[in-house]
């Protein structure tokens, strides 16, 4: 609204002078202010369309999309003209650190943030929230493939052996136990190589790195946290949607064919094994 306010201000100037007893037009001070609210108002609203896609991944995009909320008010706060702008620019800091950036402490959002390979620990506003994501996700990655390398090492039972044991062997059951809790530095490993890796351009598909890894640990937890999403715009969205088509003139549609209706056009899934698909 403000912004069509400062592109028709002529022409709402214009209208006001030609009416008869009307309010006064806004002056070159109230232009100004205007002109400071839409400045400072401008990164909510890429923020808003960012995170309200439904057509990729959104929820690691919260907490980098909050520090560039307060990378740009706190570069844009020198350069506002008005004391009234620069008041409301403090305020606007101060509610985004009190209510946006704890999303850094959220497990959900720090670990998907981590996993999307445009951001990492870049993506972080305090050094230490992205260092605690990391060993949350490492902790993940060791249970996941802990499980994986005892499911793959189940194997029949052997048959019991009948002569005594040799004492020169056994130094292999320590080996064995220490090949066992090598798990842990595999995925440390892995989670470095990662790491150190370059990033990929904001402007990409995160999915479509996660498409060529051959790292099972890695994929499983994408799997698991890539699916949430970060607004609940895309459920109200499905609601008016569904609103739409049960009616009183369709209400004897099957639960299937509703599903159909309302998830087809819009599913999106990837599946490692053979294709991201997108209707």
């Amino acid at each position: 609204m403000v912004e069509r306010i400062l592109i028709t201000k002529v022409a709402i100037a214009s209208v006001l002078l030609n009416t008869p007893k009307g309010l006064m037009p806004l002056t070159s001070d109230e232009i100004s202010i205007l002109e400071d609210l839409k400045a400072i108002l401008s990164p909510f609203e890429h923020a808003t369309v960012h995170t309200s896609s439904s057509t990729s991944v959104t929820v690691s995009s919260v907490i980098p999309v909050v520090c560039g909320i307060l990378h740009n008010l706190t570069a844009m706060k020198t350069k506002l003209k008005t004391k009234v702008g620069q008041d409301f620019c403090d305020d606007i800091l101060q509610g985004v650190n009190k209510r946006l950036v704890p999303y850094e402490n959220r497990t959900v959002t720090r670990m998907t943030t981590i996993l999307d390979p445009r951001f990492k620990k870049e993506g972080f506003w305090n050094p230490f929230n992205s260092s605690q994501g990391v060993k949350s996700l490492e902790d993940e990655l060791s249970h996941i493939n802990a499980s994986t390398k005892f499911s793959a090492s189940s194997s029949p039972p052997t048959p019991e052996s009948t002569a005594d044991s040799n004492p020169l062997f056994c130094f292999l059951q320590t080996n064995q136990l220490q090949k066992i809790q090598s798990g842990r530095v595999d995925s440390i490993l892995a989670l470095r190589q990662y790491l150190n890796a370059s990033n990929m351009e904001p402007a990409q598909n995160p999915l479509d790195y996660w498409k060529i890894s051959n790292d099972n640990g890695f994929r499983s937890c994408v799997l698991k946290y890539f699916c949430v999403p970060a607004t609940s715009t895309e459920s109200e969205r499905m609601f008016s949607k569904a609103g739409l088509v049960v009616s009183e003139k369709r209400s004897s549609l099957k639960p299937k064919n509703v599903n159909m209706i309302l998830l087809y056009p819009c599913r999106g899934y990837y599946n490692f094994g053979q294709k991201f698909v997108t209707q």
